[in-house]
């Protein structure tokens, strides 16, 4: 299980962080003034299923065990061995993004395909500048092996054409013979960062179906943004 997530994190986005439902180990930025308190954006998760099913949010003591997890894997990425190119790099990358600091909260269906999660920036020009670095980073790496103890993991990515994702991806990790497939699309408004993801769907326009997704989101958490 830790080499699959290993090998997953190498697209940027720290799939352990994603569909675990840290958010980071240290939450030491503050979310931009007007925010709403990112424990009121639960109930959006509730209203609103993805891909079909219905989302459940993280507590808070789940969500701290996993920040302790995260903190885990992250420190025992540093024994990984990396192969393929461009790909060195984004594997420690992935684990020292902005976002692992920002304010969070995660939801997930019950099979655990589904999952979304929301971050709070402290501005509008942090969101931006992440999604640029999240695109780079799969664009970058399309494949790679990884090497962690006795397990093999090998991890390709391919990003939405022409998404309406500002940074999407279908993402394949192969480990054990054993192949899982991710569809993730993040997108940003305001201050706000969602990223979604939707596990073995293998259906033609996912990218459609989270970017709609994210944009009914941003709606509901319009609503309660303080000005």
């Amino acid at each position: 299980m830790k080499a699959r997530k290993l090998g997953a994190a190498l697209t940027g986005i720290a799939l352990a962080g994603i569909l675990a439902g840290c958010g980071g180990t240290v939450v030491d930025s503050q979310p931009a003034a007007g925010s709403p308190d990112v424990g009121d954006t639960a109930h959006i998760f509730k209203d609103l299923p993805l891909a079909g099913e219905a989302l459940v949010p993280y507590n808070k003591d789940k969500s701290v065990q996993l920040r302790q997890q995260f903190e885990l894997l992250a420190s025992e990425a540093n024994s990984a061995q990396v192969q393929g190119e461009g790909c060195q790099d984004v594997l420690p990358g992935s684990f020292a993004l902005a976002n692992l600091h920002w304010p969070s909260l995660a939801a997930t269906s019950t099979t655990g395909k589904s999952s979304a999660q929301v971050f709070l920036a402290p501005s509008d020009k942090d969101v931006a500048t992440l999604l640029g670095t999240i695109r780079k980073q799969a664009a970058t790496c399309r494949n790679a092996t990884v090497t962690f103890g006795s397990h093999v993991t090998k991890v390709s990515v391919k990003p939405f054409a022409g998404s309406a994702c500002p940074a999407g991806f279908t993402q394949t990790v192969t480990r054990s013979g054993k192949t899982q497939s991710l569809d993730v699309c993040f997108t940003g408004k305001r201050n706000a960062l969602l990223a979604v993801a939707v596990a073995d769907r293998a259906q033609h326009g996912m990218d459609e179906t989270l970017a709609a997704y994210a944009e009914d989101f941003f709606v509901q958490l319009g609503r309660i943004y303080l000005k």
